[in-house]
């Protein structure tokens, strides 16, 4: 009887053996399922990273070509609105110029016409008061 319960207990223990590989087996393919899973998942990820990477370096570029464009226009006009100012600022300044060559002109005609003026008052009062001298002494 001993060696029955001990053969039974055998029995046994390999069926629960032979269950436990099975089991052991079903965990192992399910775990190989699931990393595949994973793999695939990674795989389509990286995948879809790289459309959504080409995509906003496609946008970034337009960007960066559009602003590039923008700002070369910007610095353009601005060279054309300073080139405008300057020949309004270079008109401004040669009627200026020729302004005050004007009046230094005038200056120069006016001044030596009161110097002919004023010579002329003196020489008139020395050609009396040499005549009253004259009339002085002769007398």
């Amino acid at each position: 009887a001993v060696s029955s319960r001990v053969k039974q207990r055998n029995a046994a223990r390999l069926i629960q053996r032979i269950r436990n590989r099975e089991l052991a087996a079903a965990l192992d393919g399910w775990l190989e399922s699931v990393d595949i899973a994973r793999q695939h998942r990674q795989i389509a990820g990286r995948a879809m990273r790289r459309m959504v990477g080409r995509r906003v370096a496609g946008a970034f570029s337009g960007w960066r070509d559009t602003a590039t464009s923008l700002a070369a226009q910007r610095r353009l006009v601005a060279k054309l609105v300073a080139r405008i100012r300057m020949r309004a600022a270079a008109c401004a300044l040669d009627r200026w110029y020729e302004f005050a060559s004007e009046a230094k002109h005038l200056r120069f005609v006016l001044s030596g016409a009161i110097r002919r003026l004023s010579q002329r008052q003196v020489s008139a009062a020395f050609a009396q008061w040499y005549a009253v001298w004259r009339s002085a002494v002769s007398s």
